[in-house]
């Protein structure tokens, strides 16, 4: 009978740098892997194997911004405020993505404000919106 490390290391093959797991994958493509009844992250799991359990409060993290990587150099222990900056600088952020506000004008150069209060991150702000926002601020205080 194979070890669990066993099982996750024979579905997994090296890429572009990156020891990437091929098995099954979530919507968001980190690998899972069913260990006594219960589905595990793989990237979780090879570091859990190599280093003990992740402490309460904490996450397992990639360097690499590749879901699907179990590259334990590649890993580091982190918490979910860390996660959310990697994934804001890595482009993955589901806010990353958007091309327009929510009222539909388009994230341009000139029409995006980025807030510098965030360190290592970009927060966008529509021009547009504000401008308005402010245009009705100052309509209602007269």
């Amino acid at each position: 009978m194979q070890t669990v490390q066993q099982r996750l290391l024979g579905k997994t093959v090296e890429h572009d740098g990156h020891l990437v797991f091929i098995g099954a994958l979530s919507t968001f493509g980190y690998g899972h892997l069913e260990v006594n009844g219960r589905i595990h992250n793989t990237h979780r799991l090879n570091w859990e194997l190599a280093n003990g359990e992740v402490p309460d409060g904490k996450c397992v993290l990639h360097k690499c911004g590749v879901a699907a990587c179990v590259e334990l150099s590649h890993l580091y222990m982190g918490t979910k405020r860390d996660n959310a900056y990697d994934s804001v600088k890595d482009g993955t952020h589901p806010m990353a993505r958007k091309t327009e506000c929510k009222r539909g004008h388009l994230f341009t150069e000139e029409n995006t404000y980025i807030d510098s209060s965030h360190p290592g991150t970009q927060i966008r702000t529509c021009r547009t919106c504000k401008r308005e926002a402010m245009r009705s601020y100052r309509v209602r205080k007269g």
